[in-house]
């Protein structure tokens, strides 16, 4: 598969950069989110790249970042969540007592009217 600018996209553990050097097998989790009108702004801080969700993912081992992106230039985001395996992404879901979501919390209900799981993979 090639992407946008043509270089060939792989998703294999252990693929090959263009540059050569090895990519290391990740868990990857996507999710999509739609904000409350008017709390866009307190939506992405809590959920950017040192909100309150990422501060408690950096609490384990094994979490190698997260993003998040606005996708309708309004209120519908994605996040990418990267760890180092799916028994990291448990371990620090289990750890934090919290289910495997991230509206668990009233204060994420509130700034949330949408949460969606659309997949996780091993690349």
């Amino acid at each position: 598969m090639r992407g946008w600018n043509g270089v060939i996209l792989s998703m294999e553990r252990g693929s090959i950069n263009p540059d050569r050097s090895r990519i290391p097998p990740m868990h990857v989790i996507l999710w999509r989110f739609r904000a409350r009108p008017g709390r866009e702004a307190e939506f992405e801080a809590a959920y950017g790249d040192d909100g309150v969700w990422v501060r408690l993912f950096r609490t384990g081992q094994g979490f190698l970042g997260s993003r998040a992106d606005a996708r309708n230039g309004r209120d519908v985001y994605l996040t990418i969540d990267r760890w180092v395996s799916e028994d990291a992404y448990r371990s620090v879901s289990r750890s934090a007592g919290r289910r495997a979501t991230r509206r668990s919390t009233p204060a994420a209900q509130a700034l949330t009217t949408e949460e969606t799981l659309l997949g996780a993979v091993e690349a």
